[in-house]
């Protein structure tokens, strides 16, 4: 028995799980641009544009995807004074 025959298997912490890579890569690019076009990422993953929106409705109720956000600009809201606070 050898080394590498006698080493512990690495386990996975409580609720990790393995990720496939067209779910990889639609997480990559969720990450990078939330509003690309489901017909982008299937043609970036090679899959159909239903699969691309059934993997992402699933890592959403898996909680893989938290979910999506939008980034405001204060200024173009008329807000020119900018406060942080520390408590």
């Amino acid at each position: 028995m050898g080394l590498a025959a006698s080493r512990p298997k690495a386990k996975r912490a409580a609720g990790i799980k393995h990720v496939e890579t067209p779910d990889r890569i639609i997480l990559e690019k969720l990450q990078r641009d939330d509003k690309i076009s489901l017909s982008d990422l299937a043609r970036m993953t090679g899959l159909a544009s239903s699969s691309v929106h059934y993997r992402i409705r699933r890592l959403e109720e898996e909680g893989v995807i938290k979910g999506y956000r939008a980034i405001v600009d204060p200024v173009k809201l008329g807000y020119d004074i900018l406060a942080v606070s520390f408590i």
